[in-house]
């Protein structure tokens, strides 16, 4: 069970949307400014296992990964970035489910 344990269908959804704006925010902001160093620079890759443990392993990576899309369209840096932005979705269901273990 997620830290914010069982949730009703409105409350779930408001915390998947504000955990997607924070997501996409932090997403769109590069981690160290003037240096470009690929896929990984972003705040967001920090935040996405703490969405997963205290949103759980199906509305943590919901939420990562709406706010990563977002993210990744406001501060676009490169076409094949959109592939490879599955790696912070995947991360927060990992940390969700070894979190519930």
């Amino acid at each position: 069970m997620a830290i914010l344990g069982t949730l009703s269908g409105s409350r779930s959804i408001t915390f998947v949307a504000i955990f997607a704006a924070m997501i996409a925010i932090l997403d769109s902001i590069p981690m160290i400014p003037g240096f470009y160093s690929g896929v990984w620079d972003s705040w967001g890759f920090m935040l996405s296992p703490i969405v997963g443990i205290l949103l759980g392993p199906i509305l943590g990576p919901i939420s990562v990964g709406l706010g990563g899309l977002v993210g990744h369209l406001i501060y676009f840096r490169d076409p094949l970035e959109l592939l490879f932005m599955l790696g912070a979705p995947v991360g927060a269901a990992m940390a969700g489910l070894v979190y519930e273990q």
